[in-house]
C-alpha cells in the first residue's frame, strides 16, 4: 500500500510540473519580448539623448534676467578667471561673445569694461561648462 502512494505521488507531482510548465511557458516567451523591446527602447533613448545634448548647443539662448544682470561683476580678475575656468583662449572667448581678441584683452587688463551686450554673454558664459564651451568653439557658435 505504501508503494501505491509513493506511485501515486510522482505521478501527481509529474502532471502538476508539466502543467506549471505548460501554464508557465507563454508567459517566459513574453518575459524575453518584453526584455528585447525594454533594450531596444534603452538604446533609442540613449540616442536621443545624445541628439538632444547637440541640439541644446545649437540652441543657446540667453536668459539672464535683469536683476542677474545688475548684481554680476565683472572686473578684469573675474573675467579672466572664468576664461580659464572654460579653457578658453583670449580668441577663443572673443569668438564666443561676438567680439574682438582686443575688446578681451581690454577688458582682463582693466582698460576698457564689457557692454551690456557682453556682459550678458559672459554672465551666460558661467553657466556652461568647459566641454559645452568647446562644442560652442568647434561648432563656430556665438553665446550672443
Amino acid at each position: 500500500m505504501a508503494a501505491l502512494e509513493i506511485i501515486l505521488k510522482k505521478e501527481i507531482e509529474k502532471i502538476a510540473k508539466r502543467n506549471i510548465r505548460k501554464e508557465l511557458k507563454p508567459l517566459i516567451e513574453n518575459i524575453k519580448k518584453q526584455k528585447s523591446t525594454i533594450s531596444k527602447l534603452k538604446k533609442q533613448i540613449a540616442e536621443l539623448k545624445k541628439n538632444n545634448s547637440a541640439k541644446k548647443i545649437d540652441n543657446v539662448k540667453i536668459d539672464v534676467s535683469n536683476s542677474e544682470l545688475e548684481k554680476a561683476r565683472f572686473s578684469p580678475i573675474l573675467i579672466k578667471k572664468l576664461r580659464k575656468k572654460l579653457k578658453l583662449t583670449q580668441l577663443n572667448l572673443a569668438k564666443l561673445l561676438g567680439v574682438t581678441l582686443g575688446a578681451v584683452t581690454a577688458w582682463e587688463i582693466g582698460k576698457t569694461k564689457p557692454n551690456a551686450k557682453s556682459r550678458k554673454g559672459i554672465i551666460l558664459l558661467r553657466k556652461i561648462s568647459p566641454k559645452t564651451a568647446k562644442k560652442l568653439i568647434e561648432q563656430d557658435k556665438t553665446i550672443v
